[in-house]
């Protein structure tokens, strides 16, 4: 529906902003597109998942990941799952503990990054994970750093949108 997001947007003029628009000619993964961006970018790219909905501070993100001189900075939030049965924690074949119902708690990807230039050119033409990229940085030894995203809601399900826009599903 790419047609419909320029309709939309147009050249950004109407939010203050210069849009331009590339397109994949095949699927090229969360990270794979970027490698159609100018080779010569001097300055962080920010980049979001399409399926999501957040508010978030854009530049003190940006000026979070430029001060820690961090190759990605990655949006992260906490995440609150509550198993909805009891569990058994089994060691040598006996039942050492029953846990009921626990809620877990784990730091989650939002898919909301900042990727300094060099990662950028690094991106292959090809279908391409951007976790890929992240792990990439690790490997390296490189900086990559969090950066708490409070406001963050995953559309990428029909019931997952319902509930963002408020509906009963």
């Amino acid at each position: 529906l790419a047609e419909v997001i320029e309709d939309f947007f147009g050249d950004g003029r109407k939010f203050g902003c210069q849009i331009s628009y590339l397109r994949e000619e095949s699927p090229l993964g969360s990270g794979g597109a970027l490698s159609l961006l100018p080779k010569s970018i001097e300055d962080p790219v920010l980049v979001m998942n399409g399926d999501l909905i957040s508010e978030f501070d854009v530049e003190r993100f940006l000026t979070t990941h430029e001060k820690t001189k961090a190759a990605i900075t990655v949006g992260v939030q906490s995440y609150q799952h509550q198993v909805t049965f009891g569990c058994v924690e089994i060691e040598d074949g006996q039942i050492r503990a029953l846990v009921e119902k626990p809620s877990l708690s784990r730091t989650i990807n939002t898919g909301i990054y900042a990727i300094a230039p060099k990662y950028v050119a690094m991106i292959p033409s090809s279908f391409f994970p951007i976790v890929s990229l992240v792990e990439s940085a690790l490997s390296a030894g490189d900086i990559v750093t969090p950066f708490q995203i409070d406001e963050w809601v995953d559309v990428g399900e029909p019931r997952q949108l319902a509930m963002a826009r408020g509906e009963d599903h």
